[in-house]
């Protein structure tokens, strides 16, 4: 029942529990100003003699007849105050009540809600919402606003269940008209729920997915921008679009960002870098040593003139950059203290980048450190620059090598066993240590002249990233050592998109749990001096910070120290929820990087004082959608059956049967539509059953196996390649021998022997599938597959083109009603009577809906009517 508050009838005796009064319709009651009077009027006479003394009206909505029942309860049987400091569930309930049925006007509820509860705006119900809660989620415009205007109803109060606010609520609920209203009204945008997201993250959490393979977008920039790093702008402390790169390129989207101290790299999707910050040493690559405010393209020379280079992938230090180039190349530019460069002869410094040369196998990745860099490949990885113990340099040339001028291969039995077929995944490096991860799930680290395994058979890793380490310090500097030297850190990122941590201080990788109370998904992960930085799959951008693991405590012999909450708990555990043991565990406090949403990636400097993000770029819709109808075929195709009603021939051939469709088959074959005729059954004879079926599946996705460039896969159809020597190798004494032979003429011999051999020549070629394929074919008179046999050739398994036509043309699938109107077996029956009549098989195909509609008819009739 609904409450609501309206004089009682004069004629009402006090000691009444309940008195039913009239309906009244629902227009009487509309007038809010006309009833707001009236109540206040009465409830605020004092004397005794009112009439509302000791008593509470209430009244229920009637939809049938649109009236509300209005009755009288006496304090006595319902005793209830209701002041200013009401805080009754019983009057929350019956006004999210009220607000949720449709057929009450926006103008009633607000009479209905003024005179239910005095603090109607406030008032809990029992799940912890307020009547803004459900009006928001209801769409009631008008009701939020004179809950907001009228009522000065909390627009930012949270209800109880999911911390969700008004505006959480209308996004949720797809209310934008409300969400839009509340906004102007001023609800706060930042507010979290208890997932902590915000009011604009859940329409980006529920919204579209971008298509795979888009992997960059437009950039967005926050910092101190000390050092002109992200273009000509000021400090700023939330991220915003670098208008300096985008109005001068339009159209460039960014798909790596590389940020070190004194300059930036930016990689677009069409593989063109930009460069900006402090050119000193040429570490720019723009051919001198100016200072670039804005963004500024590199261009690479190649051996060939004219010859268009593009960037794949580039990694920055303090003072050089290295590109890995579409040509196969890795060039470098800047100074070349610590022989970073690569380049022969070993040049100071390097105001453009050039090739470095010296590198025989394949390069996947490229690293940049202060002290060296580093370039991999699957079977490869190659180091250069001061040899302090991160090169993976054996310990007796260390002292013979201060730098390592060229790359050097590091020796691959380090990582990959003698005989293994492991090969390399990722790289990562730090100024002190490079990381190496392989296919085997292994992890090993390059540091102090040891390789370090610190992880094995951890096979989903995707990538990695570190940092610290030391260098040897009779190597550098006592302050650039002290500097340099820190704790080394590797994290590792899993497919599934977990986050592992190994500290030097721990020497163990431990699973990172977050400070959140909902599951994150991570697709990139980068490690700084100061913090961990991650995207999630849904392109929100976190800070995080390594809280120090609590170790188990360890008794006076270095054992471990059994409590309840370590190894004896653990005992009775799986090895799932073993593994999640918070002692085992690093907690990683997540901050979430207000308005960066859809983020490909993340990447900042070294200390963590500029930061840039490519958010995906917008989305862009097709206007028409990508036709389905080869798929639809393909699978009726695949889910034909004897058994079912829909089809209506089966062909038997060598004694195997092939169910199929005969308006279908007849479209493509005027052979065997002249053959089909009215039967459901049709034996086809010197025909091979596997070609056969080739033929079926050509007729229902205009392509086959064979008609495909590449091996052949099928076994039975390799079966007809094989061709038995007896037949190769028919000499003619063979013929000599046979009796019939002795009482002819040399004329007729040779032209018997003629006759014989172009007979044996067609035989072999009738053991090639394609040409089997042709033939039958030429047979059934299929016009397209022999426009597309005759440019097709087949030698030992492989089916080529012997034109070698880049694009071959594709045969489309068109499907006309009015065609084959002899094979009509259904009739559509419309609501004016019209008939329509159609073929079965294509309506089962292209609509579930007719596909579970005949498969229940028995098939009793040829041409039924729906």
């Amino acid at each position: 029942m609904l409450g609501i508050k309206v004089p009682s009838s004069s004629n009402e005796t006090s000691n009444s529990s309940v008195d039913d009064v009239n309906y009244h319709s629902g227009t009487e009651l509309c007038n809010l100003q006309t009833l707001n009077n009236d109540f206040n009027n009465n409830v605020s006479n004092d004397s005794s003699d009112s009439e509302f003394d000791g008593m509470d009206i209430i009244s229920g909505y009637n939809p049938s007849n649109q009236a509300w029942r209005i009755s009288v309860m006496n304090s006595s049987t319902f005793d209830r105050e209701c002041t200013n400091q009401c805080k009754s569930t019983i009057h929350g309930d019956i006004i999210t009540d009220a607000i949720s049925k449709r057929g009450i006007s926006d103008t009633n509820l607000c009479s209905f809600l003024n005179y239910t509860c005095s603090r109607c705006e406030t008032v809990l119900d029992s799940s912890g919402r307020t009547a803004l809660h459900v009006a928001a989620s209801c769409g009631r415009l008008n009701l939020v606003r004179w809950l907001v205007r009228n009522r000065h109803a909390d627009i930012n109060i949270k209800d109880r269940e999911s911390g969700y606010t008004a505006l959480h609520r209308s996004i949720f609920y797809g209310k934008l008209d409300i969400a839009v209203e509340l906004i102007k009204l001023g609800a706060n945008l930042s507010d979290t729920d208890l997932d902590y997201l915000t009011p604009l993250e859940h329409s980006m959490k529920d919204g579209l997915k971008p298509e795979a393979g888009i992997h960059g977008g437009e950039l967005y920039s926050w910092g101190s921008n000390n050092n002109n790093l992200l273009g000509p702008q000021q400090s700023k402390h939330s991220p915003d679009l670098l208008d300096s790169f985008h109005k001068k390129y339009p159209g460039e989207y960014v798909k790596q960002i590389c940020i070190s101290q004194f300059h930036s790299v930016l990689i677009t999707i069409s593989g063109k870098s930009f460069t900006c910050g402090h050119g000193q040493g040429g570490r720019l690559g723009l051919g001198d040593e100016q200072s670039a405010i804005s963004p500024q393209p590199v261009t690479f020379n190649g051996p060939q003139k004219g010859e268009v280079i593009t960037c794949i992938q580039a990694s920055i230090s303090r003072d050089h950059s290295v590109f890995l180039c579409s040509d196969g190349n890795i060039y470098t530019c800047g100074l070349n203290k610590y022989q970073v460069l690569g380049q022969v002869p070993a040049p100071d410094q390097s105001l453009i980048p050039k090739p470095v040369k010296q590198i025989s196998k394949e390069i996947q990745g490229v690293c940049a450190s202060q002290y060296h860099s580093v370039a991999w490949g699957p079977n490869a990885l190659y180091t250069w620059g001061l040899n302090a113990g991160q090169l993976g340099i054996k310990i007796s040339d260390k002292l013979k090598n201060q730098f390592i001028t060229g790359p050097k291969s590091v020796n691959m039995e380090m990582f990959v066993s003698s005989g293994g077929n492991a090969v390399i995944k990722d790289v990562a490096s730090s100024n002190g240590a490079i990381a190496v991860c392989t296919s085997d799930g292994d992890i090993y680290v390059l540091h102090e002249y040891l390789c370090r395994k610190i992880a094995s058979r951890q096979l989903n890793i995707v990538q990695i990233s570190l940092i610290g380490g030391n260098l040897s310090s009779s190597l550098l500097d006592r302050e650039v050592a002290k500097e340099t030297n820190t704790e080394l850190k590797v994290a590792a990122l899993t497919n599934t998109g977990n986050v592992s941590l190994w500290q030097g201080s721990d020497q163990k990788l431990c699973r990172c749990i977050y400070s959140i109370n909902r599951a994150v998904v991570m697709k990139q992960i980068s490690m700084q001096l100061n913090e961990l930085l991650l995207v999630s799959e849904d392109g929100e951008a976190f800070k995080g910070f390594i809280k120090p693991r609590k170790k188990k405590a360890v008794g006076g012999t270095g054992s471990i120290i059994k409590t309840p909450n370590s190894s004896e708990k653990n005992s009775k555990k799986s090895p799932f929820h073993v593994f999640l043991d918070k002692e085992d565990c690093v907690v990683v406090s997540l901050q979430k990087i207000s308005k960066i949403h859809r983020a490909v990636s993340m990447n900042s400097d070294l200390k963590g004082r500029d930061f840039c993000a490519p958010p995906f770029k917008n989305y862009v819709f097709p206007d028409i959608e990508k036709s389905q109808l080869k798929e639809h075929f393909t699978q009726l195709y695949e889910e034909i059956d004897e058994q079912d009603t829909i089809h209506d021939i089966t062909f038997k051939v060598e004694g195997k049967h092939f169910p199929a469709h005969k308006y279908i088959v007849a479209k493509s074959s005027h052979y065997l539509a002249n053959l089909i005729g009215n039967q459901d059954k049709l034996t086809l004879t010197n025909v091979n059953p596997d070609i056969f079926r080739q033929i079926l599946l050509y007729f229902y996705t205009g392509e086959c196996e064979l008609t495909k460039c590449g091996v052949l896969k099928n076994e039975g159809l390799k079966k007809l390649c094989h061709v038995t020597e007896k037949e190769n190798n028919t000499n003619i004494n063979d013929i000599i021998e046979d009796d019939d032979n002795s009482s002819i003429s040399a004329y007729e011999f040779y032209k018997k022997k003629s006759k014989n051999q172009e007979n044996k020549s067609n035989t072999k070629n009738l053991k090639n599938p394609v040409r089997i394929l042709h033939e039958l074919a030429k047979k059934f008179e299929i016009s397209s597959l022999l426009k597309i046999l005759a440019n097709l050739e087949m030698d030992k398994y492989q089916i080529y083109d012997k034109n070698k036509t880049a694009n071959r043309p594709v045969p489309k699938l068109t499907f006309d009603r009015s065609d084959l109107p002899q094979f009509y077996d259904v009739t559509v029956k419309c609501r004016d009577n019209k008939t329509l009549n159609a073929h079965k098989c294509v309506l089962a195909a292209r609509l579930e809906y007719f596909n579970s509609m005949f498969m229940r008819w028995n098939g009793v009739s040829l041409n039924e009517t729906i």
